[in-house]
């Protein structure tokens, strides 16, 4: 039986970064921290947690959002868009586990706040949150990606800038090329 990796908290840095802290098959605490760029893949799911978030904080703005929509129609975006969560804290077994959200929100007036979600039950019979089956899934769905960020080494692209000389064409300078023949 193959034992897996047990992630106690992660999140993404400000560099795009990941930090964890997981347990071993062997029982050892880790603390890892990336220096590779996270995958698209990973962002897009800490992406869809920003509504639980919102709703958990009683933000104001959740009051009009439609849960019934996918998380990125446009009405819900407006909504929820200034809001980031960055990453996830994690207590007790895969199915009685107790989550914290980590994020921020850019104010009105361009100054960003923290915010931290309370610990919320995930199991089915925690009475503390009414859409704590669908948050557990997306936790576990983010949980998956950094298992996989670690041991399958799934990062995301990293942009980097070609320098050209001032010389010229690189390409011109070809003499034992052939000219490829048209048919």
């Amino acid at each position: 039986m193959e034992k897996k990796l047990t992630i106690q908290k992660a999140r993404v840095t400000s560099k795009g970064n990941l930090e964890a802290t997981y347990v071993d098959p062997e029982g050892n605490i880790i603390n890892m921290k990336g220096s590779d760029p996270v995958h698209i893949d990973m962002k897009l799911v800490l992406r869809r947690l920003v509504p639980y978030m919102a709703d958990i904080t009683e933000q104001r703005d959740m009051e009009q959002y439609h849960w019934g929509e996918p998380y990125d129609s446009q009405f819900n975006d407006d909504l929820v868009g200034k809001m980031n969560v960055t990453g996830v804290t994690a207590k007790g077994s895969a199915d009685g586990r107790e989550v914290i959200l980590i994020g921020n929100r850019v104010l009105g007036i361009n100054k960003v706040m923290g915010i931290i979600t309370p610990p919320v039950g995930t199991s089915l019979d925690s009475e503390s949150y009414e859409r704590c089956e669908d948050l557990r899934d997306l936790v576990e769905e983010f949980f998956y990606e950094v298992v996989l960020y670690i041991t399958e080494k799934k990062f995301g692209v990293r942009q980097t800038e070609i320098e050209f000389n001032e010389e010229g064409d690189p390409f011109d300078e070809t003499e034992d090329a052939e000219p490829i023949a048209e048919e």
